[in-house]
């Protein structure tokens, strides 16, 4: 949409007391806005949308979303908390099984992005999210108790790597096998 588009459609629209010459010198470009806020809109609308039982648009909200793995982790923890406020047996296990499709579009995303570039996929698993108050994804599947989730590659390599202390296993395999042998007389 160009300036001119712009300044039509707000004219059109009759905005109060803004002169042609103002809507010109106020137009923000749509491309360049700022981001932040942007992801903050679509963090509030897609909470909403989860805690509201709207589901179906908190799904095409989180396709927009830049965050879209903690958020669904975030949005299956809702929901599986929902269900110990849950009337009857058949809302548990909608509210179940609803939070097992937003852990499973976790799941999916983290496998793409792991076939994809396995390190900076656990680089993603641990980024902290600013948007959720620096909170990773790898805390909110913990927090959510989303064992699926920690069961994928991408986590299992990512907490190999922080026990390893980021220290290649096959290395340290090595290195261990040297030491028991020349009992401990070599330190590699």
């Amino acid at each position: 949409m160009t300036d001119d588009d712009q300044i039509r459609l707000a004219l059109r629209w009759s905005i109060p007391n803004i002169t042609e010459d103002q809507l010109l010198t106020s137009t923000m470009d749509w491309n360049d806005s700022n981001k932040e806020d942007v992801e903050l809109i679509y963090r509030d609308i897609f909470l909403w949308c989860v805690l509201t039982y709207r589901l179906a648009m908190a799904k095409i909200i989180l396709g927009q979303m830049k965050t879209r793995i903690c958020s669904a982790l975030i949005a299956s923890k809702i929901l599986k908390s929902l269900t110990y406020y849950a009337p009857d047996h058949e809302s548990k296990e909608r509210l179940r099984s609803e939070a097992n499709i937003f852990e499973t579009y976790a799941i999916e995303f983290v496998r793409c992005s792991y076939v994809y570039n396995k390190q900076q996929t656990c680089e993603l698993i641990i980024r902290q999210i600013k948007l959720y108050e620096n909170i990773t994804c790898l805390q909110m599947a913990i927090a959510g108790d989303n064992k699926k989730f920690l069961n994928e590659d991408a986590c299992q390599a990512l907490l190999t790597n922080i026990w390893y202390d980021k220290i290649d296993p096959i290395q340290e395999r090595s290195r261990l096998v040297i030491n028991l042998l020349t009992m401990g007389v070599s330190q590699l």
